[in-house]
């Protein structure tokens, strides 16, 4: 079976602190890719804003959807986030599997998110 990637999809500045909202992407990142499937975290792109700022949110937006596009997956992180609302109808309108994490996920180790994440992939046939 081929490589499933998957897009993680979270609030970057809309809610929560920037460097928190990083850090949970990471964590799900890690359980995305313990789960059997290869992440890719677009919250990232902080640290190449840091060393070449680009005022315009459509430079960012428009390499987000294309490498979501490339993905087989979205996994959705709770929270307020106009970019996350944009990434969810592209990932709809490309015909993604739209994973929404609960509201409790943080209560969950990396190992068990892992876990679940795997069950739910399972189920959509992905891995």
């Amino acid at each position: 079976m081929a490589a499933v990637k998957v897009y993680v999809a979270g609030p970057l500045f809309g809610s929560g602190r920037c460097t928190e909202n990083v850090h949970k992407a990471l964590r799900v990142a890690e359980a995305v890719r313990a789960a059997g499937a290869f992440p890719f975290v677009p919250h990232l792109f902080t640290q190449w804003d840091m060393t070449f700022p680009h005022a315009d949110e459509a430079y960012w937006l428009d390499m987000d959807k294309v490498w979501l596009e490339t993905c087989q997956a979205l996994v959705v992180i709770p929270g307020m986030s106009p970019g996350t609302r944009k990434e969810e109808v592209w990932a709809q309108a490309a015909g993604l599997h739209i994973v929404g994490l609960p509201a409790t996920w943080q209560e969950d180790s990396v190992a068990i998110l892992a876990a679940k994440l795997w069950g739910t992939f399972q189920g959509k046939g992905l891995l």
